[in-house]
């Protein structure tokens, strides 16, 4: 994860992540709560694949304070 921001003035400020720079699959330990019906087995690798988080991706958010 990178991310930058830039106060453009005192109101207005750009914020820009890039996140998943090397496009790996992985998926969140909190994402996978409550999965299984509540038997000790791990969900299928299909089930899990729904709960991966995004590949290479991009965030951009511009915030201006009146």
């Amino acid at each position: 994860m990178t991310s930058s921001y830039w106060n453009i003035t005192k109101q207005a400020a750009l914020n820009i992540g890039l996140f998943n720079l090397t496009d790996e699959k992985y998926t969140l330990w909190s994402d996978l709560q409550g999965i299984g019906g509540g038997t000790a087995a791990l969900p299928s690798a299909t089930t899990m694949d729904r709960f991966s988080q995004p590949g290479r991706n991009v965030r951009v958010s511009f915030k201006y304070q009146f």
